[in-house]
């Protein structure tokens, strides 16, 4: 039904990005920022260790890869949830519910949609939290004011890539078919 239609399409990556932007993103952006202001990183850079490659780069990484895990068990679990609700609170057959919602959802195209946005939300917000981190002036002032700039600018950041994830449509820039696609 319009239950598991919504999650694939809209829901499930944005409030997954949104969770996640909020408990991983702040703490990614106040961890980084406390090493620059405890100078652990250049410590890192005087025993020529690259903080970038040692540091960095596996919280990145990590960030890309978490976020579409948790996009999927919010999915599962938001449709489950409708599930109980519809059949115990509503009265709806549970084979009717189920049957209506595999025929309403294009499993591949949405499913694949959805994996895409919560990547493409993935690398804006674990970069936009890196970034502030990184670029955080070494003080506990500093600290502070990096995570203030993270939480205004992971707004505008995840607002901008679900645009550019909205309007791309995955089978039509995988086929050799060009469509006009329309904006607006």
């Amino acid at each position: 039904m319009l239950v598991a239609l919504s999650l694939l399409r809209e829901l499930g990556p944005v409030v997954a990005a949104l969770l996640f932007a909020g408990r991983a993103g702040s703490a990614l952006t106040a961890e980084i920022g406390l090493m620059r202001a405890t100078e652990q990183l250049s410590s890192m850079e005087m025993m020529a260790v690259d903080p970038l490659r040692r540091v960095i780069s596996p919280r990145f990484w990590a960030g890309v890869i978490s976020l579409p895990l948790l996009t999927i068990i919010f999915v599962a679990v938001g449709i489950w949830g409708g599930s109980l609700v519809g059949v115990s609170w509503k009265g709806i057959d549970a084979g009717f519910f189920w049957s209506a919602m595999q025929n309403a959802v294009d499993w591949r195209m949405d499913l694949v949609n959805c994996l895409i946005k919560s990547v493409v939300f993935a690398i804006t917000v674990t970069w936009i939290a890196l970034f502030n981190g990184y670029d955080a002036i070494p003080t506990s002032a500093g600290i502070s004011r990096g995570n203030d700039a993270y939480r205004g600018s992971r707004i505008v950041g995840r607002s901008g890539a679900g645009f550019c994830a909205d309007r791309t449509d995955v089978w039509e820039l995988s086929s050799c078919k060009r469509k006009k696609m329309k904006f607006g």
